[in-house]
């Protein structure tokens, strides 16, 4: 049985392509994303203030926030691994879950605060300067933002997407070399629909006595 990785950040190299899988970082000539359709949305203003406030990507971001207040919105356990790292370079860090958590799990890190109040979207001037909650706002210098999958859009820099689909030719390569999209990711029809159309259509020989 294999283990499951998680990769935080994928970057085109031009001849190459580096996926950092952990702490680790590997490289490849070629990337095939399978990844299907994510359905999950963004909060309000989430994409107008990407790279302006917001990050997906603690380990890349963490030295731009070197002694500063920043957040964490964690959809995800493994987002902890992120708000420890984090811990050791920031002033402090505000980690909000959205999952269950033990109140305890932080108490020997004394920067890090869970705060139980969900996020709804940012305010700022030019960039992200406070995290928009039900009950509340809370100022961070940056925002992470973790989650097990985000849109096609962001998954690669420069990829051209329609929509929520990867844009890929007849040999489903994308507009960057070495780089494929395969499955739902690549658009319509879907293989749910696929597998259904394989399951139900006639087989040869019916058609040959219809």
């Amino acid at each position: 049985m294999g283990s499951e990785m998680c990769i935080r950040d994928r970057y085109s190299m031009g001849e190459y392509f580096a996926l950092q899988v952990g702490k680790e970082m590997i490289e490849s000539k070629t990337l095939i994303i399978a990844t299907g359709v994510t359905a999950s949305k963004t909060l309000k203003n989430e994409d107008e203030f990407l790279g302006r406030g917001v990050s997906y990507c603690a380990t890349c971001d963490a030295h731009f926030c070197k002694g500063k207040d920043v957040a964490v919105i964690a959809y995800t356990k493994e987002a902890e691994e992120d708000a420890l790292f984090l811990s050791e370079v920031c002033s402090s860090i505000k980690y909000f879950p959205l999952y269950d958590i033990s109140n305890e799990i932080f108490d020997k890190y004394g920067n890090i605060q869970i705060i139980k109040d969900k996020p709804i979207g940012f305010a700022g001037n030019m960039k992200a300067e406070r995290i928009i909650c039900e009950n509340s706002s809370y100022d961070a210098f940056s925002t992470f933002v973790v989650r097990n999958n985000i849109s096609a859009d962001k998954l690669v820099p420069g990829l051209k997407t329609d929509g929520t689909h990867i844009i890929v030719d007849l040999q489903m390569e994308t507009n960057i070399k070495g780089l494929f999209a395969c499955g739902d990711i690549a658009g319509k029809p879907y293989q749910y629909i696929k597998s259904c159309l394989l399951y139900t259509s006639p087989s040869p020989r019916d058609l040959s006595t219809s």
